[in-house]
C-alpha cells in the first residue's frame, strides 16, 4: 500500500482496495446447464417461483440492484437498449440469447466479481446445474466442493434397497465416497429447513434409528426430515474432521426461520469444538446479531451473510457493522449464495464490496483504523480468513476441462 495515497486520501484508498481485492466464495452453487428462463430468474433473485410476479419484482432490493447494477452492463455489452423494460424485459432478452452469447454473458458476469475461488454445494439441484469443472472453465476460478448432507442421506435411502438396517452402513460409504480429498473442503447442512435447530444432537440410537428410517422408507419420496436422521448424518460429518456449514435463517418458501435460530446450536457446537471442527454459520439473516454472537463465544465457529446481501442492498454497510460489533474479523466470511443465474454471484459480489469498503473507510475517518490495518481486515474477510478455514492450498481443485 503506497503512503502517498493513504496520506492523500485514506477513505478513497480503502474504498479502491474493497473494489480490488480478490475474493473467495465460501458458499455459492453452479449455474444452469441450459438457458433459464422467467420462473427460474424468480427463483434465484426473488426467491419465489411466481414469475408472475416479475414486473412488481422489479421495486424490490434485488430488482434494483439489478436494473442499476446489471442492466446497464447489459446494454452496453450487448448494444440492446434495456432502459425502461425493468427486471421483466431483461429476464425476456436473456431467453433470447444465442447459446455462444449467453456463455459470454456468463463469463462476463462471473469472472467480473473477480472470484479466484469457489466454494460449491453441488447437492442442490445438481441435475440441473453446472459440474464444477464446467463452472471453473466458465468463472476462471477454482472451485472447491461442499457436500449437502441431507442429499447423501436421500441417496442411501434410495440404496439401502428397502433394509432399514442397511442405512447407517450405507450413509458412511457414500460419505466417504463424496469426501473427496482432493476437492472436498467442507459439508453442509439444511437442518434449518428439514428439522429446525432445536432437536437432540446426540447420535441416536441404533434401533430407534432404524425406526425412523423405516418410517422414512415408507413415503412416496423417502426424504431426510426426521430429528434422528439428521442427527445421525451430522454426528457421522463431524467425524471427518472438515468444516459443517449450516443454513441459517431465511431462505426460499421452503425455509422454517423460526426454527433456524444458531443459539439452539448451542449443544452442537461444544460437540464440535471438542473434536476441533469449525461451524459455519450461512445467511443468517434475521440472526445475522445472534450468529455474530455465537461467533464471540466460540473459538470454533464462523458465518457469513451470503444471499443475506442481495435483499438488503445498500444496508448491508449496517449489517456488516453490526455484525463486526460481536464476531472477530476473524470469523466472517465472504459468501454469495449465487445459484442458477449468474447476476446473483455478481450482485452478490458488487453489494459486498461498495458496504465492506464503505464500512472501513468510516473506521479509517473515525480514527479507529489505519489505511493499513483496514486493509488487512477488509483481506482477511474477503478471501484470506476463508483459505485458512477451508485449508485451500491443501486441495486441488477443480479448474475446468
Amino acid at each position: 500500500m503506497r503512503n502517498d495515497h493513504a496520506v492523500g486520501n485514506p477513505m478513497e484508498t480503502v474504498r479502491e482496495y474493497a473494489r480490488a481485492v480478490p475474493l473467495v466464495d465460501d458458499h455459492a452453487h453452479s449455474i444452469y446447464r441450459t438457458a433459464p428462463g422467467p420462473r427460474e430468474y424468480a427463483e434465484c433473485l426473488f426467491l419465489t417461483g411466481d414469475e408472475i410476479m416479475l414486473p412488481e419484482l422489479g421495486g424490490t432490493v434485488p430488482g434494483r440492484l439489478l436494473a442499476r447494477d446489471i442492466m446497464p452492463r447489459f446494454a452496453e455489452w450487448s448494444g440492446v437498449p434495456t432502459g425502461g423494460t425493468g427486471p421483466a424485459g431483461y429476464v425476456m432478452r436473456q431467453k433470447e440469447l444465442s447459446t455462444d452469447d449467453r456463455r459470454k454473458w456468463t463469463e462476463t458476469l462471473l469472472r467480473g466479481t473477480g472470484t479466484k475461488a469457489w466454494i460449491l454445494d453441488d447437492g442442490c439441484a445438481r441435475d440441473s446445474l453446472l459440474p464444477a469443472g464446467m463452472f471453473s472453465d466458465i468463472s476462471g476460478g477454482r472451485v472447491y466442493r461442499s457436500v449437502r448432507l441431507e442429499t447423501v442421506g436421500e441417496d442411501a435411502l434410495r440404496a439401502t434397497g428397502g433394509d432399514p438396517e442397511a442405512f447407517a452402513t450405507t450413509f458412511r460409504r457414500l460419505l466417504l465416497e463424496e469426501n473427496k480429498p482432493e476437492s472436498t473442503v467442507a459439508f453442509k447442512s439444511i437442518a434449518a429447513y428439514r428439522t429446525g435447530f432445536g432437536i437432540d444432537w446426540n447420535p441416536p440410537d441404533g434401533l430407534a434409528l432404524i425406526r425412523s428410517v423405516r418410517t422414512a422408507l415408507g413415503k412416496p419420496v423417502p426424504r431426510v426430515d426426521d430429528p434422528l436422521i439428521e442427527a445421525f448424518i451430522v454426528s457421522e460429518a463431524l467425524k471427518a474432521g472438515l468444516p459443517i456449514q449450516f443454513h441459517v435463517g431465511f431462505g426460499d418458501s421452503d425455509a422454517r426461520p423460526a426454527d433456524g435460530d444458531p443459539t439452539l446450536l448451542g449443544p452442537l457446537i461444544d460437540r464440535a469444538a471438542e473434536l476441533h471442527v469449525p461451524i459455519v454459520l450461512l445467511h443468517c439473516a434475521p440472526f445475522e446479531r445472534q450468529a455474530a454472537w455465537l461467533c464471540s463465544l466460540h473459538r470454533n465457529v464462523y458465518m457469513d451473510l451470503s444471499l443475506t446481501m442481495l435483499h438488503a442492498g445498500p444496508r448491508t454497510r449496517d449489517i456488516i457493522e453490526r455484525t463486526l460489533e460481536w464476531c472477530p474479523p476473524a470469523r466472517l466470511l465472504y459468501g454469495s449464495d449465487g445459484i442458477g443465474v449468474p447476476e446473483t454471484h455478481a450482485l452478490e459480489a458488487s453489494v459486498w464490496r461498495t458496504a465492506v469498503g464503505d464500512v472501513y473507510a468510516r473506521r479509517v475517518e473515525e480514527g479507529f483504523l489505519d489505511v493499513r490495518e483496514a486493509c488487512r481486515e477488509i483481506g482477511m474477510l474477503s478471501y484470506a480468513n476463508s483459505e485458512r478455514l477451508y485449508m485451500l492450498e491443501e486441495h486441488s481443485p477443480s479448474t475446468g476441462h
